[in-house]
């Protein structure tokens, strides 16, 4: 009884990994037919952390998405407490 069980995890769980490894390999070779065929002609977006967080949340906010996009925004810059607090004042008074 215990044999035929295990007998039958076994069998599920190769089943399962070779799925996985069908799956893995063609998403793999589709990426890289797509990418030749269709490159990107973008370039990547480059940020500059020379930027002060205030400095980023000058633009008009109007709603709390982009109050909250702004103040993440403001601390993806750095973790200094005063800047971070600049910034949110900034963000509520506009």
């Amino acid at each position: 009884m215990i044999d035929e069980g295990l007998i039958i995890m076994g069998v599920g769980m190769l089943v399962v990994f070779t799925f996985l490894a069908i799956m893995v390999l063609s998403m793999g070779f589709m990426s890289n037919l797509i990418l030749r065929f269709f490159p990107e002609n973008e370039k990547p977006i480059s940020i500059s952390r020379k930027r002060t967080a205030a400095a980023l949340v000058t633009t008009v906010v109007t709603d709390d998405s982009e109050l909250a996009i702004a103040v993440a925004a403001a601390h993806s810059i750095g973790t200094d407490n005063s800047e971070l607090a600049a910034a949110i004042a900034v963000a509520h008074s506009l």
